[in-house]
């Protein structure tokens, strides 16, 4: 399998308002909803305050010695406390989360995000996910065309492992760049242009890999310019 490969927690998952911000004698009724989206949509209209949102779930299946589970949410609108199984994550998070908790994770889990809304569009209105990732991966990569053509790639290698790693770079099918790396926990900076004339194409994919093993992928399609994951997102 290529990394990371991503267990969404789209649903069920229960909203319970705990304090309104306005004067309402009596809160909103708990009620079950599916991620992401924001309290609007959940049937809040117009309230602010603090609510919780909980799920459970069970252990992503097998994880072997050279692999480690992270919780991301890819954005939250407000304010947040997240928990999971009563060990608090983050404290006042907002924007995209991410947080290595394979050390915390029991065969049943409850995962608890306490959330200061101060508006009826707050909420977690980006995917929240299970994501299983090598040892080692790619972190706060950019990647743009320049006004002439080239493509211009810089990101970061996070995590520790004492060999070599390799990045390839592949554009419609097309090896376009090869380079070798090493990693570091504080992450290791990389940086490349693909030239204007090798930069012809639409679907442009980046691979880091461990000998014969991908260890992460990152792909972009130029025509819809919107960034995803290869591996499938199943639900859990």
């Amino acid at each position: 399998m290529s990394y990371p490969h991503r267990i969404r927690l789209r649903g069920p998952w229960v909203c319970q308002p705990l304090e309104a911000d306005s004067m309402e004698r009596t809160l909103p009724q708990d009620r079950e909803v599916a991620m992401p989206g924001c309290l609007r949509q959940f049937g809040l209209p117009g309230f602010s305050g603090e609510v919780l949102f909980r799920r459970n779930f069970g252990y992503p299946g097998r994880i072997d010695s050279w692999e480690r589970v992270w919780l991301t949410c890819d954005d939250i609108a407000g304010k947040s406390d997240i928990c999971l199984n009563d060990k608090m994550l983050g404290k006042a998070q907002t924007g995209r989360f991410a947080h290595d908790v394979t050390d915390i994770l029991k065969p049943h889990n409850k995962l608890e995000v306490f959330l200061r809304a101060e508006s009826d569009s707050d909420g977690l209105p980006g995917e929240v996910a299970m994501e299983v990732r090598a040892l080692v991966y790619l972190e706060n990569l950019h990647v743009k065309r320049d006004p002439e053509g080239a493509i211009q790639v810089k990101g970061s290698v996070v995590g520790s492992w004492p060999e070599l790693l390799e990045i390839y770079a592949i554009l419609d099918r097309r090896n376009v760049h090869y380079q070798t790396t090493l990693a570091s926990t504080s992450g290791q900076s990389f940086a490349f242009t693909i030239p204007a004339d090798q930069a012809q194409g639409s679907h442009l994919r980046i691979e880091l890999v461990n000998r014969s093993q991908v260890w992460y992928v990152f792909e972009l399609d130029f025509s819809s310019d919107a960034a995803t994951p290869i591996p499938g997102e199943p639900e859990a």
